[in-house]
This record gives C-alpha cells, sequence and structure tokens, in this order.
C-alpha cells in the first residue's frame, strides 16, 4: 500500500519529508538521549535543528512525535511520552505552534531489537523517537 513506501536512511530528513504520505513513520535516527532520562544529549541538535527546519518549511505539516525506550520489560514512568514531550518542548519553544504536534509514548511496544538488548548499540537504536506525518 502507500503507506509502505520505502524511504531511503540516508537521505536529509527534508527530504524523507517530501516523500511521506499520510502515515509514513520516519525515525529521528540522530536524536538521542541520555539513559533512563528524557534529556535530550547534545550531539541531537543538528538532528532537532533539521526536523525544525523541516517544521518551519512546511507550515501544513502535522506531525505526531512518538517515544520509545530500551532496557526494561516496562515503562513505569511514562518515559517514552516524555521524550517525546521533550522534542515537542524544543519545536514550540522556536515558535513552532503545539498544535501541529501530538505525543505518544509507545514504551517498549515496538522496540527494533528484542528486550533485553545484546549490546549498546541495539539499546541505543531502541531508545528513539520517530515522527509520524498526519497531515501535510
Amino acid at each position: 500500500g502507500i503507506k509502505d513506501i520505502v524511504i531511503d536512511e540516508n537521505l536529509p530528513l527534508f527530504e524523507k519529508i517530501k516523500l511521506a504520505k499520510k502515515g509514513t513513520k520516519i525515525r529521528l535516527k540522530d536524536i538521542n538521549f541520555f539513559q533512563n532520562t528524557f534529556a535530550i544529549t547534545p550531539e541531537s541538535n543538528n538532528a532537532l535543528n533539521d526536523l525544525l527546519y523541516v517544521m518551519q518549511n512546511n507550515p501544513t505539516l502535522q506531525i505526531e512525535i512518538q517515544g520509545h525506550i530500551c532496557c526494561v520489560s516496562s515503562d513505569r514512568r511514562k518515559l517514552s511520552l516524555e521524550r517525546a514531550k521533550q522534542v515537542r518542548r524544543f519545536l514550540v519553544a522556536k515558535g513552532i505552534p503545539i498544535t501541529r504536534m501530538a505525543v505518544t509514548g509507545f514504551g517498549i511496544n515496538h522496540p527494533i531489537y528484542p528486550i533485553p538488548e545484546a549490546n549498546e548499540e541495539q539499546a541505543a537504536a531502541n531508545r528513539r523517537v520517530e515522527i509520524e506525518i498526519l497531515s501535510k
């Protein structure tokens, strides 16, 4: 179906957004968090600014920011939701209307790798944020 459009992981985010359709999910692969917190690591700044650029340049784009965690059997502290909210806070602080961004936390319900992960690379991959296109 249309939703199964395959987007090259290595394209810049604005190109991914151009190709995306409603329902497409895009992993924000360079947005990372300190383990057990919703604090965004300093290395994530470029990826956050890419997302900001996309939101600024596609004024009708609406997204859902989806948080995921790693390493535990349940998301008791709603960390995945807090991570999604933290990304939204960044965008709102830069002037993007909050009405354009929904947030949800999936906890450990959609891991890329089985939990417990075999190594830190897998854990880092599970500890992620994705966006889903709600409308363009």
